[in-house]
């Protein structure tokens, strides 16, 4: 498909109604921006709506059509319930790079959060169990969506069913790691810094090397503001916003949201996420998912964090932190230090000597004995 297709002297149009590749009737346009154009089309023979990506001649850049490139190749390689179905690639008219994927009915998680600002946490695992599942499938094929945030998790219901399905979008500026490991498109280099600012993880906002682990500080941005009404970090510009992630530390759960109540299992998990560091974030989303699992049926998290130092520091001062769990923390960690009996009896014997010592002074000082 690279150099295919023919960038037209004058401006062209696609209209409702017009004929798209031969067989692709033109309904409405649902969307526009910098990746292309979607259209809603119906298929005259297999009498079925689908969505038609393509971007319009006179927009097309050589970043615009690596993006477009990498997108459908992406996509067309991940057959996943949480995917979004590609149908039919190519060149219309030598002109227009087009895809054909599902028509998804709903509407984004973005969308949602401006109408309902959160959500109570059993939607939210819900919904982030499945996105965790969906991008799981394509971390396991070598992909990082290097995007993750609400704009791009779309909601459908389907016939009759109360709980929505999650569709992940949006893979124009994934990355897909060769066998020898580079990326297999110049839009994905080491260096350049792709993302949405407000969901990017610290090493992207480097313009650092990412794997799977990257997308998972996303999702963790993302889970925040479902939760609180609002990201981690936000700052007054793109630059400022991108430092935070790098230096700061996110409130907990409770604090952003003016005194909420959170399970600590929750707590925990967003913490975890959003490490600063790869090496203490999640390290697979199948963990994540399973912890997820646990909040949601009220059961223990399926992996202990609490050997991780970071994690317990952040909970240390919270009111709501579970005491028995405290007391085991300490009984499993008495191995590494003194036992506290003897902690006890060294202060004791600290503060008799200091006594000792002042009387003594005393004694010297005013030249009289014990007895007067």
């Amino acid at each position: 498909m690279q150099n295919q297709f023919q960038r037209p002297k004058t401006s062209i149009t696609i209209k409702e109604g017009d004929t798209f590749a031969g067989s692709y009737r033109i309904i409405s346009q649902i969307g526009h921006g910098g990746m292309g154009a979607v259209y809603r089309v119906h298929h005259a023979f297999l009498n079925r709506e689908f969505a038609l990506k393509t971007i319009p001649p006179d927009e097309v850049t050589k970043e615009s059509w690596a993006r477009f490139q990498m997108e459908a190749k992406s996509v067309a390689k991940l057959e996943h319930k949480n995917m979004v179905k590609i149908y039919d690639l190519g060149i219309a008219e030598g002109k227009f790079p087009y895809y054909v994927m599902d028509l998804l009915e709903g509407e984004s998680l973005a969308e949602l959060l401006k109408r309902q600002a959160t959500l109570p946490l059993p939607e939210a695992l819900e919904i982030f169990c499945q996105i965790a599942d969906g991008l799981n499938f394509a971390h396991e094929r070598g992909f990082v969506h290097r995007d993750i945030k609400p704009g791009n998790i779309m909601l459908t219901f389907d016939k009759g069913a109360t709980k929505p399905t999650v569709k992940i979008l949006d893979f124009g500026i994934a990355k897909l790691a060769t066998p020898t490991g580079q990326d297999c498109a110049a839009t994905t280099n080491t260096g350049a810094i792709f993302g949405s600012p407000l969901y990017m993880s610290p090493e992207q906002c480097r313009g650092a090397e990412v794997d799977p682990r990257s997308d998972i500080y996303s999702i963790g941005c993302a889970l925040y503001e479902t939760l609180t009404g609002a990201p981690p970090f936000m700052g007054d510009s793109a630059l400022i916003t991108m430092v935070k992630h790098q230096k700061e530390i996110p409130l907990k759960l409770r604090e952003a949201s003016l005194g909420k109540d959170f399970p600590e299992g929750i707590e925990i998990i967003v913490s975890r996420l959003l490490a600063k560091e790869k090496a203490d974030r999640y390290q697979s989303l199948t963990d994540l998912h399973n912890d997820l699992l646990a909040v949601k049926s009220g059961k223990p998290l399926t992996t202990q964090y609490f050997n991780n130092k970071r994690v317990q520091e952040a909970y240390d001062d919270d009111d709501d932190y579970d005491e028995d769990e405290e007391d085991d923390y300490e009984e499993n960690n008495q191995s590494s230090g003194m036992p506290k009996i003897v902690i006890v009896a060294i202060v004791i014997a600290t503060v008799l000597l200091l006594a000792a010592t002042i009387l003594l002074i005393y004694v010297l000082t005013t030249g009289q004995g014990l007895g007067g």
